[in-house]
């Protein structure tokens, strides 16, 4: 997740001379693991079953990069996520009208459907 978060601020260098660049990335943890994409629904609906009435952890890799000098700092920040009892109509619901499948993990924080 730094690797990435540091490529990604690097690789805007030669676009962006002499700026402060700022790249990021971000994994899961769900019950212990690493959890990615689910790129199914019946993945998604399996990831928001785990999550549901649980703590999931996001971990966010941050880069700032200074294309001037070539100074890169780098910070991992992690956030909590408490996630209430969803039924599964509720989950049903949410994966046929949020399409999930490409999120990290089924779930996007930002999304009102689950209400932390």
């Amino acid at each position: 997740m730094l690797r990435l978060a540091q490529e990604k601020a690097q690789s805007l260098a030669s676009r962006y001379p002499d700026h402060l660049i700022i790249g990021s990335d971000q994994v899961c943890v769900l019950d212990g693991e690493i959890t990615g994409k689910p790129l199914t629904e019946e993945n998604a609906r399996l990831q928001l079953r785990k999550a549901s009435g649980n703590i999931v952890t996001f971990y966010t890799g941050l880069a700032l990069f200074n294309s001037a000098n070539g100074h890169l700092q780098t910070e991992v920040e992690p956030f909590d996520v408490h996630f209430r009892h969803l039924s599964e109509a509720e989950i049903d619901n949410y994966v046929r009208k949020e399409h999930p499948c490409t999120a990290r993990v089924a779930l996007r924080v930002k999304d009102l459907a689950l209400r932390c």
